[in-house]
């Protein structure tokens, strides 16, 4: 008999449990309106504080925390006297033909994408160079799967929150559909206490 341990994943948490409704929708869609072209010629807000200063994203706001605090708490087990909150929150727009760079988020430990609309271009996926199964060795593989792939990807589903660990790189490649794909991301931090006092290494946030 033999198995597989997956050591050392890198965890991405989906939840679909959230749909926007029509005032929600028309505050993002007004947001991504005033943006700034990125390298891949798709557009980020302005707006950089979403969620803090539109009073009509409070419920979806308050969605997006629970799913950080059920992520951060319930599942990776971090202590609660780390609190984690949302600190900015922003919408990315993909026109046709165009695509976001390869990039992590700094200053922040969750970022998150929630998909506003569905069917186009995935969010992919990339695992450091250094963290692969051999580094500095490119093998032919037959079939990529979860074990062997220095990317992997995330299909773009309508009303689909992803959560993971900030310092993961990801980019989207081109939108190849005749309509925008628009998403909503944030990061976080914690306040509280990290560290321990007798090994020298406690942080109070």
């Amino acid at each position: 008999m033999s198995e597989i341990t997956k050591l050392f994943p890198t965890p991405v948490y989906q939840n679909h449990d959230y749909t926007l409704n029509e005032d929600e929708l028309k505050i993002i869609n007004h947001v991504g309106a005033f943006a700034k072209l990125n390298d891949g010629n798709n557009l980020t807000s302005h707006e950089r504080y979403l969620f803090d200063n539109y009073k009509e994203l409070n419920n979806f706001k308050k969605y997006c925390q629970e799913q950080v605090n059920k992520f951060a708490h319930n599942i990776l087990k971090i202590d609660t006297k780390q609190q984690f909150y949302i600190t900015q929150s922003w919408v990315n727009v993909n026109t046709p033909d165009t695509f976001h760079h390869a990039h992590v988020h700094l200053n922040s430990l969750i970022s998150a994408v929630y998909f506003v609309t569905g069917d186009s271009s995935p969010i992919r996926f990339q695992q450091s160079p250094l963290h692969s199964l051999f580094p500095m060795y490119e093998l032919t593989v037959t079939e990529y799967n979860i074990l062997n792939s220095d990317g992997w990807n995330m299909e773009n589903k309508k009303d689909t929150l992803l959560l993971f660990p900030s310092s993961l790189k990801h980019y989207v490649p081109k939108n190849q559909q005749g309509f925008n794909r628009v998403s909503l991301s944030f990061n976080t931090f914690i306040r509280g206490v990290i560290g321990e006092t007798d090994k020298a290494t406690e942080l109070k946030l």
